[in-house]
């Protein structure tokens, strides 16, 4: 054969085309997807052929969670490690949020870690205890589905937070005001509170009247009220009737966690003084018709509403709560009912995080938390419409429009409120 004609010629055809490569490798990423499916530890779980078996069981294993954070110490699961630096962002944003662990009473402790012999009995009945001696009333169509497995807390509908004026002595702080022996019966009147033991509602009075600074300004309102009665009675003077004043200052720094004072929390005021109330402020009236509501932005829902977690009346997150100063941005400066949820539940060594312990009650809380959080996502969608650019949903809007005219009916307001959330207690 010629050495010349032993050399390959170039094809005579029609040259190949630019589509015709990309066609091509198209073929080469599908076979080389079918392949890494095939191989995917999704697909070889032993529970992803058997989920649509009616009668499977499989396990599956997320390690063990000490790995600790560098920033926080908040131990983590291995897995949970993000970014290029691989550290941890789930409980402290990567040092963006930093607050204040007081600690928790020797007493409670012992009843949530079976160092006590009633600890059995508050364990099973702590929602119940936490509802006599919380300073406000937890609102909630607690939904009773009934389901096989542990115990699941599950609520419909909204959930409000109310605090009683001070004439009514039967519901909240106000029972503080009694002396034990009336205090226990008046919440043993109850009948959600039948089954609760007498010695442990007493002690538990006399701890949270010790180290709670809310117990101790509704005592020390009621004495200053009896005070202005003996002098009334004392001069022949009109009795002037005192109410409780709970700050909020955007401009304090107290709220990061540190223990609070009963000076640095609440102020008793007179009724009669003729000045309007401030906006920011939770006021306890002496005289009212119903319960009011609690915002939800105020930083005293949290330790009014959950003393047996929080006894010391630790703040909770407020609007006003900023991030860190070394990893602040020009853009997010404040901190999220998220970023502090998740900080506060973090569990560290040498720190006890009664959240984490308190079994019904621990389920009530991250329900209240979540149930708020959604609440303001969805507060701020609608404030912030413009930012959504929900011009751009025309057609959406003449598609219901349309609708509306056929069925005769009338077409609410367009708001985008699509919601992705992605949360680990």
């Amino acid at each position: 054969m010629d050495s010349v004609s032993s050399i390959r010629q170039p094809c005579r055809g029609r040259p190949r085309s630019r589509n015709t490569s990309i066609r091509q490798n198209d073929v080469r990423r599908y076979r080389y997807d079918r392949r890494r499916r095939n191989t995917d530890n999704t697909s070889n779980h032993p529970g992803y052929y058997a989920a649509f078996e009616q009668n499977f069981s499989f396990s599956s294993n997320l390690g063990i969670k000490n790995v600790k954070c560098i920033f926080c110490g908040a131990f983590n699961f291995d897995f949970e490690r993000t970014g290029r630096d691989k550290n941890f962002s789930i409980c402290c944003q990567k040092n963006k949020v930093k607050l204040e662990l007081p600690p928790y009473s020797q007493t409670l402790k012992n009843l949530l870690l079976d160092n006590h012999p009633l600890s059995h009995h508050f364990r099973d009945k702590i929602r119940q205890y936490n509802c006599a001696f919380s300073f406000i009333t937890f609102s909630a169509k607690v939904q009773n589905i009934p389901t096989r497995g542990p115990y699941c807390f599950k609520i419909g509908d909204t959930v409000h937070h109310l605090i009683s004026s001070l004439e009514n002595q039967r519901l909240g702080g106000q029972v503080y005001i009694l002396d034990l022996e009336e205090a226990y019966n008046v919440r043993s009147s109850h009948q959600a509170n039948s089954g609760l033991k007498r010695e442990l509602m007493n002690m538990l009075h006399e701890e949270f009247l010790t180290i709670n600074p809310y117990a101790r300004t509704y005592k020390n309102m009621s004495i200053i009220q009896q005070r202005e009665e003996e002098m009334a009675r004392l001069l022949g003077s009109p009795i002037k009737v005192y109410g409780i004043e709970f700050f909020t200052d955007s401009n304090d720094n107290r709220g990061r966690g540190n223990l609070p004072n009963i000076s640095e929390i609440a102020a008793v005021f007179e009724t009669d003084e003729g000045t309007p109330p401030n906006s920011r402020n939770l006021r306890v009236y002496p005289v009212g018709e119903a319960p009011r509501i609690i915002s939800h932005l105020s930083p005293h829902l949290d330790p009014m509403a959950y003393p047996i977690i929080w006894p010391y009346g630790q703040q909770g997150w407020s609007p006003f709560l900023i991030h860190n100063n070394s990893r602040r941005t020009s853009t997010r400066t404040k901190l999220t009912l998220r970023e502090f949820a998740c900080y506060r539940f973090s569990d560290r060594e040498n720190h006890f995080n009664a959240a984490n312990h308190c079994g019904k009650l621990t389920q009530q809380l991250y329900v209240d938390i979540y149930v708020r959080y959604e609440g303001l996502r969805l507060f701020w969608i609608r404030k912030n419409q413009d930012k959504l650019r929900v011009e751009t949903y025309a057609g959406l809007l003449d598609f219901v429009s349309g609708t509306s005219e056929a069925q005769s009916s009338r077409a609410g307001r367009m708001s985008n409120s699509t919601i992705f959330f992605h949360w680990k207690p």
